[in-house]
């Protein structure tokens, strides 16, 4: 190589730097070993220098020096640039560089682009935690940072957490599960959606990898993460401050048949409320199988649905449109059966038909299921009587079925079942007592129940005794 070769090249890497954008530029700065390309150019430059000082002081080459110094001439700068670029492109991060990277975080925080930086942290998943200190990995949390990854469908910011270390670190976790659990519900395709979709329907043809899977069953279906992280939290506040701002009042208190559907697309993947309620109930489903005793915040259910029912307003042409599903005739009606539902569902699943007793989580289930009947069936203007009839009629249902399960049980599994219909009975009973209202819809829902199954026709008289309520009047000739 000439020196005007040589200076051509140096032109170029100058050239290449100069044009590249304030990101790109910090990621040179961070990444590529510099002196290293320096030492090369100079070390390049040295041996053509040589060359041409050994001809002007009359002193001749041996045949394979000159060969040596035109090809080391030629190739160091080339293996420089190679090297750099190798470099680059491997990103890989060191404790002394987390400095670096704090500011080249910075950079992409006041450019607002971010594929750089989750190149980056693509390449040190398994280092990061390693590398990186409390602040700086702080700082991979904030809001703009995290929408950009998810509408790019990249779930880097949930793998960051999946990682104890990482969690140990950062500074303010709360803060980081916060905004990284409020993004994923605000996103319309987030791991939140693929996850419940796939379980409740509401959007077709949408699968999650199998590594999304692993992601999902690593954190958000993990109650040991999820409540570490107090992932509820920030769900259940967004959820109660989207119906607390009343923009949802109007809209959710008319029919909408697109909210229910299960086939298409729902507008109920939109929801912020309902991605809350089935994210938390994929947790709780875990967390029986694991036979946990910790407090799952079952209550949660609770906020939401006195939440839901204060914003609910009854509007006969509404309720009553025999167009209009009459299981769901408005958003809101669905939101607030669905979490009863669940609470049926779950308690189910804890009870695995007498073979455990209530436990931790069955004694919150119950209490949150009684509290949200007793105080639908106490509500005025929210709901029609026949809603709250219905919904106090699952309640009363499954404490017969229990009633009927424990007849027919024997041994350790009788006791289990005493337990469930005995909580069952006593939640409702302390609502019950001294309230005419609730006492009036109990009896309706008592005889409105389908008296053809052979659990509620055998145990009725007896749970109408318990609650004390009047019989069952006999059906005009």
């Amino acid at each position: 190589m000439s020196f005007e070769g040589l200076l051509a090249l140096i032109g170029i890497i100058i050239a290449v730097y100069a044009l590249a954008q304030p990101i790109q530029r910090q990621s040179i700065r961070l990444l590529v070993p510099i002196k290293v390309l320096i030492l090369s150019i100079f070390i390049s430059a040295g041996l053509l220098i040589w060359r041409y000082s050994v001809g002007a002081f009359g002193y001749k080459f041996f045949p394979w020096s000159d060969f040596a110094s035109m090809v080391g001439g030629f190739f160091l700068p080339i293996i420089g640039v190679i090297v750099a670029y190798i470099f680059w492109h491997r990103a890989k991060l060191s404790v002394n560089k987390n400095r670096g990277f704090r500011k080249f975080i910075l950079t992409c925080i006041k450019e607002n682009k971010y594929d750089e930086l989750l190149r980056i942290l693509d390449k040190n998943r398994e280092s990061a935690a390693k590398v990186l200190q409390g602040e700086t990995l702080g700082l991979l949390f904030k809001r703009k940072f995290i929408k950009n990854a998810i509408d790019a469908q990249n779930w880097m910011h949930l793998r960051l957490l999946s990682n104890e270390k990482i969690i140990e670190k950062l500074t303010d976790r709360l803060g980081a599960i916060n905004n990284l659990m409020r993004e994923l519900v605000a996103a319309e395709d987030s791991l939140l959606h693929f996850a419940i979709t796939s379980k409740y329907g509401g959007r077709e043809h949408v699968r999650a990898s199998e590594e999304e899977w692993k992601l999902i069953h690593r954190t958000l279906e993990n109650p040991k993460w999820y409540m570490c992280l107090r992932a509820d939290y920030p769900l259940m506040v967004y959820a109660y401050e989207t119906i607390a701002s009343n923009k949802l009042d109007r809209a959710y208190n008319l029919k909408d048949d697109l909210y229910i559907f299960q086939q298409g697309e729902s507008t109920r993947l939109r929801c912020p409320i309902y991605i809350a309620l089935k994210t938390h109930v994929l947790m709780l489903k875990e967390a029986i199988k694991i036979e946990g005793e910790d407090d799952y915040y079952v209550s949660d259910f609770w906020d939401l649905f006195q939440a839901v029912c204060e914003h609910s307003k009854y509007d006969n042409e509404v309720w009553e449109d025999q167009d209009a599903n009459r299981e769901y005739p408005t958003p809101f009606a669905f939101l607030m059966k669905e979490m009863l539902y669940d609470l049926k569902d779950l308690c189910q699943e804890c009870s695995e038909q007498g073979q455990r007793p209530p436990g931790r989580i069955g004694d919150d289930l119950i209490r949150t299921w009684a509290t949200c009947v007793s105080f639908l069936g106490n509500s005025s203007d929210e709901v029609s009587d026949r809603f709250k009839i219905e919904c106090l009629g699952y309640y009363l249902g499954y404490t017969m079925e229990m009633m009927e399960a424990y007849d027919k049980a024997k041994g350790i599994k009788k006791e289990n079942l005493k337990l469930w219909q005995d909580e069952l009975i006593d939640e409702l009973r302390r609502f019950r007592g001294g309230d005419e209202r609730l006492r009036e819809i109990l009896i309706q829902s008592m005889n409105e129940l389908d008296y053809g199954k052979r659990y509620i026709w055998d145990n009725h008289v007896m749970l109408r005794k318990e609650l004390d309520l009047p019989d069952r009047p006999r059906p005009a000739n």
